[in-house]
């Protein structure tokens, strides 16, 4: 079974750091060559929305899950999320928990769906899901174009402890003080991510729907719609008729822009001294 498990994480691209981050050894159902049956049977549909940090994706999902279409797309197989659960239900096996996570998460039309990171694919694995029944799967891939933007706000949300815009609540988020080797940390681990999630995709050999994060933020309507052609979802929805294009509460502001732009300066200054042109 060990064996077995380890060929579908080499299989799936991922890397021991991940993995070990995202097992859970007390969840002892490392077993499973593909039949899942008794996990997915029930699921008409399964989507898969992997994305890197600050990219956007609990935007999506809020309008994704209010469609209807979707059911309730969340971060089900993230770490922090079955930790909970393990210690709050006291349960003891992965496959417990994803029985209960999917059929809870399921919507009425049979699809199931969810975001997360590439570790995400850690549980499906731990079970025999992925990569063994792959072709099962619909996946979408949330993308940032501004790589630099997206590495000043991670800077700034891991700072600050402050991840999103609450509803309703007036205070400002802080920006800290600028840090280039923190930035340029923040930069190195969403380019290592997103290669990480590529590795999957061409070991897999999938086709996935990309959605930018700056093309959704102006008209996230659009990208439901175009997630359901792309999961061939019956897109006519009371509720998707219903959803209105509110504005996208970005936290950028003045000065995180101005990071941005000096850390791209500062990162071609380094850049020229290593290559001794400075």
């Amino acid at each position: 079974m060990q064996e077995d498990f380890t060929r579908r994480v080499i299989e799936l691209g991922l890397v021991p750091q991940m993995v070990n981050r995202n097992l859970f050894t007390t969840l002892s159902d490392v077993a499973g060559v593909g039949d899942t049956r008794d996990v997915f049977g029930h699921v008409s549909k399964k989507v898969g929305i992997l994305f890197t940090s600050r990219s956007g994706s609990t935007f999506l999902a809020n309008y994704l899950t209010r469609s209807g279409l979707f059911g309730d797309v969340q971060e089900h197989l993230s770490a922090p999320v079955i930790q909970k659960a393990i210690n709050e239900d006291g349960i003891e096996s992965m496959r417990t928990y994803l029985k209960r996570a999917v059929q809870r998460a399921t919507g009425d039309n049979g699809v199931f769906a969810f975001k997360g990171t590439i570790q995400s694919l850690v549980p499906l694995a731990q079970i025999g899901e992925l990569p063994d029944n792959i072709g099962d799967w619909r996946w979408i891939v949330i993308n940032r174009e501004d790589t630099v933007a997206q590495a000043v706000s991670l800077f700034r949300a891991r700072r600050t402890g402050r991840w999103h815009r609450k509803r309703g609540r007036k205070r400002k988020i802080p920006v800290p003080a600028y840090d280039f080797d923190a930035i340029l940390r923040c930069y190195n681990h969403t380019l290592r991510m997103t290669s990480t999630i590529e590795s999957f995709i061409r070991r897999q050999n999938i086709a996935p729907l990309r959605l930018s994060y700056e093309k959704f933020q102006s008209d996230p309507i659009y990208a439901v719609t175009e997630a359901a052609k792309w999961v061939s979802i019956d897109a006519k929805s009371d509720r998707l008729g219903k959803l209105r294009a509110k504005e996208f509460k970005v936290l950028r502001n003045a000065k995180t822009i101005q990071y941005a732009d000096r850390f791209r300066q500062d990162l071609a200054d380094r850049l020229l001294r290593i290559e001794g042109f400075k």
